[in-house]
């Protein structure tokens, strides 16, 4: 804008020379035509002056309009000031021009090579030496409206205020201006308060108070925009497609440049609300034509740390970003971090140190190699899916190194290093998620720590019911996942645990003496009732393991877990089968719960679907397999699972559904039973229709071929099975036998054994809980008892 303004005061001095010594009416018409006839002989532009008024120290003109036609622009300006001495004018001698001006207009449509084109000032005719040295050039309120090309993405604004361009020293120049601000689609940019210097082989930009701010809508809009202005640039000055852009157009050496911004905002926003501001904010570059050397950015550092981000570039034209951080509040990085569910943000601190570069040896773009260290301290987590209660004070670490190729969005990494309030992890491995298809081939491995650590260091909303426990010895282990949806069948998952744990002491809680005795037990269900009732040893409605049926017990192992006598709790086959299972479906559809597992879901824990309640589960399967040997878990599960409304355990559901008690059920009644476990409340519909549908019958009995198969029951009883029939107790005739005894949610374990001796039922001895007492005997391999 500044060379404009040069033309515009050439165009309106070299009419003077001649009129200066006519009369005023003359002497302003004569200005008037010279200042149009050289604006169409040099410019090749159609000029309008709207009027001209002459004064002892110069002229003012009005309303002055330039159309240049064939580029579609359209400049206007409300008024322009010449100031220069007269006698000089009229005896040719040289001298300075200082020329203001003001309501600047300009309006511009077409291609982007004639925005970015210089102008072309064709030589004076008169030549010989010049008689006029522009001095300065005062601008306000210039508004500039461009169009690039078609479409709403291709438009910008320019607004200036204040501007002073100071052209004294032939060698250099100086520009002042209070505040420029641009526009693109959904991004706008203040400057603020600036100074710009330009010499001979340098130039420098010093600016106080700038602001950026961008809509994330604009991350598809503002990038074609630059690419459109690059390839202009390059076309204009010759360069082809993929040349680098080394040095400043034009011949010579590359001119240096300088920036300094200070006292700034950067802001990200969203729907007019911020997902990041940086502030206050300070800018620091260095370049060499169109070549950044070095870019620094710095956030916040008067608000207790800063954050410093710079790039630069070596000899080698290799290039790297680093981030930077000392201790600074977690409150100001939780907003760059939406998608962690932080809870109480101001309480923590945060630091960090990370680079980002190009891997050694390799030039895309696209392949980056990032590396650094994360530190967060006394920090919280709250989400749905991760604890019912907020989890709090916690500390995390991360170091490694990772390799980004953007274009396959595939992250590999030798090695990443975490730890979470003195658990350590180690991951290394890949992931990979391409249009038609993800993988990850990883390994978590968990170096050697006490057993007891995660009790102690843990939040009291992860620990839960294992808070009562005393843990001893020592415990690792590794886990290797190779999974490709493109081959599903060739899915790897390996787990090796080297335990060496052992329980000093259980709490009362969940202790197994509490299991041995009538006891209390509370289940949440469904429709967020919870449903409190008598069961135990001792209690009418408890069956002992010999009197349930072994068609009861063959079919909940054949359904429910058919590794139950094989594995200690857990069943990595079950878990990679239902891995299998989910990806295919695309959601979590499918679990791999043991036996051990359930019972330990329905006896200690909460019903809720959250992590936190999956390790503690996780942990507290591994102490009930080493404290129970499989016929009492069995018992016990069989005894507390729910088969319909109201209904818990095994004897009550036989005598409900079927008027038998639970060592008379046939081999399709004990299968039918077993069947309901997955979801007793919608299968319960079977019994109000009074009858089972024939397909129903036909999977019961494909049922009771497999348990043949597997030596769940004998080939005599699956044989027999096959002409079996189900016969429902009718709905009208009474239940025999006790069924489940609710009672009210307030009753303690020590009323529940004294309700139990008031009934006369003989106590059973409590079940040790001692981890010296004698093992348990070991699981039989027969099937059933």
């Amino acid at each position: 804008m500044g060379l404009r303004a040069k033309i515009i005061a050439v165009l309106i001095v070299v009419p003077l020379v001649a009129a200066g010594a006519l009369g005023p009416s003359l002497a302003r018409s004569r200005v008037r035509q010279g200042i149009v006839s050289a604006c169409a002989r040099r410019l090749g532009a159609r000029c309008q002056v709207g009027s001209v008024e002459l004064a002892m120290d110069g002229a003012l003109l009005r309303h002055v309009v330039v159309d240049l036609p064939g580029a579609r622009r359209h400049l206007s300006v409300s008024r322009v000031g010449v100031r220069f001495r007269w006698p000089a004018l009229v005896l040719g001698r040289t001298q300075r021009l200082d020329v203001q001006a003001e309501g600047i207009e300009l309006r511009a449509q077409g291609p982007i090579e004639e925005m970015i084109r210089r102008p072309v000032v064709a030589p004076s005719a008169e030549g010989g030496r010049r008689r006029f040295v522009l001095g300065s050039v005062h601008l306000d309120r210039i508004q500039a409206d461009l169009e690039l090309r078609e479409g709403e993405r291709s438009r910008a604004r320019l607004q200036l205020r204040e501007a002073v361009v100071d052209l004294t020293d032939t060698r250099d120049m100086t520009v002042r201006w209070s505040e420029l601000r641009a526009e693109v689609p959904h991004a706008v940019m203040r400057s603020g308060t600036c100074v710009a210097l330009r010499r001979a082989a340098e130039q420098s930009l010093n600016c106080t108070g700038f602001e950026a701010l961008a809509d994330v809508r604009a991350k598809d809009a503002l990038p074609p925009f630059l690419d459109e202005v690059e390839a202009a640039w390059r076309r204009e000055h010759g360069e082809t497609a993929d040349a680098p852009a080394t040095g400043a157009p034009g011949p010579g050496p590359a001119r240096a440049l300088s920036v300094q911004a200070r006292e700034g905002s950067i802001r990200l926003q969203r729907g007019g609300e911020d997902l990041v501001r940086l502030d206050p904010a300070s800018l620091t570059l260095q370049a060499h034509g169109r070549v950044i050397d070095e870019l620094r950015v710095e956030v916040g550092a008067d608000q207790g740390g800063a954050i410093t981000a710079s790039y630069a570039r070596d000899e080698n034209a290799r290039w790297q970003v680093e981030v930077e951080a000392g201790t600074l509040p977690l409150q100001r990085l939780a907003p760059w971090l939406p998608f962690i569910p932080w809870h109480a943000p101001e309480r923590g601190t945060a630091r960090f140190h990370l680079r980002v570069e190009p891997p050694e040896g390799r030039t895309e773009a696209t392949v980056l190699e990032v590396s650094g260290n994360v530190t967060v301290d006394h920090f919280g987590l709250r989400h749905p899916g991760l604890a019912r209660e907020p989890l709090d004070a916690l500390s995390a670490s991360l170091s490694g190194r990772a390799t980004l190729d953007l274009e396959r969005r595939r992250v590999t990494s030798p090695g990443i290093s975490a730890e979470l309030n003195g658990l350590r992890f180690f991951l290394s491995g890949s992931a990979e998620r391409g249009r038609d298809h993800s993988a990850v081939d990883a390994v978590l491995r968990v170096p050697v720590f006490d057993c007891d650590l995660p009790r102690r260091v843990l939040p009291p909303a992860a620990v839960g019911p294992l808070a009562g426990f005393l843990f001893s010895g020592t415990l690792a282990g590794d886990l290797h996942i190779a999974l490709d949806t493109r081959r599903l069948g060739d899915t790897v998952l390996d787990v090796n645990v080297q335990d060496g744990c052992d329980v000093s002491q259980s709490s009362a809680e969940v202790g197994l003496r509490r299991l041995g005795n009538p006891f209390i037990q509370r289940v949440q269900e469904p429709n967020n009732v919870v449903r409190t009732f008598l069961t135990g040893p001792g209690t009418p409605a408890w069956t002992a393991f010999e009197a349930i049926s072994p068609f009861v017990v063959g079919a909940v192992i054949q359904r429910e877990d058919g590794g139950f006598y094989r594995h200690h709790g857990f069943s990595p086959d079950e878990v990679r089968g239902a891995l299998i299972r989910n990806v295919n479906a695309g959601r979590f559809a499918f679990g791999a719960s043991t036996i051990t597992m359930q019972l330990v879901k329905n006896v200690f824990l909460a019903r809720e679907k959250t992590l936190v309640r999956k390790l503690q589960e996780v942990a507290l399967t591994w102490w009930l397999e080493r404290s129970l040997d499989k016929r009492s878990i069995l018992e016990l599960y069989l005894n507390v699972v729910e088969f319909g409304p109201g209904i818990y355990g095994i004897g009550p559901a036989a005598r409900f559904f079927f008027g038998r008690e639970p060592n008379d059920l046939t081999v399709l009644q004990g299968i039918y039973l077993a069947t309901l476990l997955p979801a007793p409340i919608p299968r319960y519909g079977m019994f109000e229709r009074g009858a089972i549908g024939s397909g129903t019958l036909q999977q019961l009995r494909h049922i009771a071929r497999s348990m043949g198969a597997n030596r769940l029951i004998t080939p005599a009883e699956a044989a027999a099975a096959d002409h079996e029939g189900i016969a429902f107790r009718p709905r009208n005739s009474p239940v025999p036998g006790p069924q489940t005894v609710t009672v009210d949610p307030l009753t303690t374990d020590e009323q529940a054994l004294e309700m139990a001796q008031r009934l006369g039922v003989q106590v059973h001895p409590a079940m040790p809980d001692d981890p010296n007492a004698p093992a348990p005997s070991e699981p039989s391999d027969e099937p059933g008892r």
